[in-house]
């Protein structure tokens, strides 16, 4: 008989799942190679070309950093310590504006016209989940028949993980039965408008400290 070794973490198609079937090691390692594809191209790029547009700036951002970072965070869920993600996009926009590291977070993002990384990462696995349980290429695989068994039990971890995403968008009469009845870009849309408006909630406040200082 083969006995089969217990090992630290398992990657597959570069995404990596620990011992314990969690995802942090892969957040952190998608971090890391987040900031070092943001410093290999931003100060080469300024000293060839001088100063940047935004919309140059924001498709460099798009192809040569999230699309590297934020490989397979489809599988992460909405609820994984993203903060080293974050302080990547953070430091891509503070380098462009020529702020400090003490500047404001929200402003950057408000004059940008940028979502908080956390934002992106919780509307991809919605959508992916939402693919995964209405597109016909997922009829007959396993991985559809495990959510379609997990949602009609009401079990799962991804089950739980959907629901707090739920909550976390605002959406508490929202359920995976309805998000199956929705496009992807009706999905979309919506995520982007409730982000947005956490994202004028946190301004608001800050402006409000500002005043009584």
């Amino acid at each position: 008989m083969t006995v089969s070794s217990v090992v630290e973490q398992y990657e597959y198609l570069r995404c990596v799942v620990d011992k314990h079937l969690k995802l942090k090691n892969m957040v952190k390692e998608r971090a890391l190679v987040g900031k070092n594809a943001l410093g290999a191209w931003f100060h080469r790029c300024r000293i060839k070309l001088g100063d940047i547009g935004v919309g140059v700036f924001r498709k460099l951002m798009a192809s040569l950093v999230e699309m590297t970072m934020l490989y397979g965070s489809e599988i992460w869920g909405c609820n994984w310590d993203l903060e080293k993600i974050e302080q990547v996009q953070m430091r891509a926009l503070k380098l462009f504006f020529g702020v400090g590291s003490l500047h404001s977070n929200v402003s950057p993002l408000v004059e940008m016209g940028d979502l908080p990384v956390k934002w992106l990462v919780r509307m991809r696995g919605v959508i992916f989940w939402g693919k995964v349980l209405t597109i016909r290429k997922y009829v007959g695989r396993l991985l559809k028949q495990i959510a379609a068994e997990a949602m009609r039990f009401g079990k799962g971890n991804w089950i739980g993980k959907m629901s707090m995403c739920w909550g976390q968008l605002g959406w508490k009469d929202v359920n995976v039965e309805i998000l199956k009845k929705l496009s992807t870009v009706e999905v979309r849309v919506m995520q982007e408008a409730t982000g947005w408006r956490k994202v004028w909630e946190e301004w608001d406040q800050e402006m409000e400290n500002v005043l009584k200082s």
